[in-house]
């Protein structure tokens, strides 16, 4: 069964990084590939002068735009994040509910289109949905309970 578990989480992994790399490289296509869009132009620049009130990642921001590679490396990380908070997802169906409804939960989060786009956008959005499922699954997991019944 474990390894059932594995090849899931895997799947799921490989399928929410390729939805969300496809995305970022259509819109690395387009006049707008390396433009911080309205508010991501804030995020993208002006690291240093403290107006932050996400300070991870502004952290983030900061350690990816030192290689002068443009946006796409700041896209990219943000692709792998989302890739990860489709297995939190699933993960969490899983030990919350039955292993039909992790799986179904993860390909949710795979297709979800407000999703998908924010992981190609220079926003926090992704690091701070990432974060919120990361708390979850470690409570779900440290409470130690089984399925939740009606």
């Amino acid at each position: 069964m474990k390894e059932a578990n594995a090849w899931e989480w895997a799947g799921l992994l490989a399928a929410g990084i390729a939805v969300r790399l496809a995305h970022v490289w259509q819109w690395e296509q387009s006049a707008f590939g390396e433009v911080a869009v309205g508010s991501a132009a804030y995020y993208a620049g002006g690291l240093g002068d403290g107006g932050w009130y996400s300070r991870l990642y502004a952290a983030l921001c900061a350690v990816a735009l030192q290689e002068e590679t443009g946006l796409w490396i700041l896209r990219v990380i943000q692709v792998g994040i989302g890739g990860l908070a489709c297995v939190l997802v699933w993960s969490i169906g899983r030990q919350l509910f039955s292993p039909a409804v992790g799986r179904w939960a993860g390909i949710a989060a795979v297709l979800y289109g407000p999703a998908i786009y924010y992981g190609g956008e220079i926003t926090p959005a992704v690091l701070a949905a990432f974060s919120g499922l990361l708390l979850l699954w470690g409570l779900v997991g440290s409470a130690g309970m089984g399925p939740l019944r009606a």
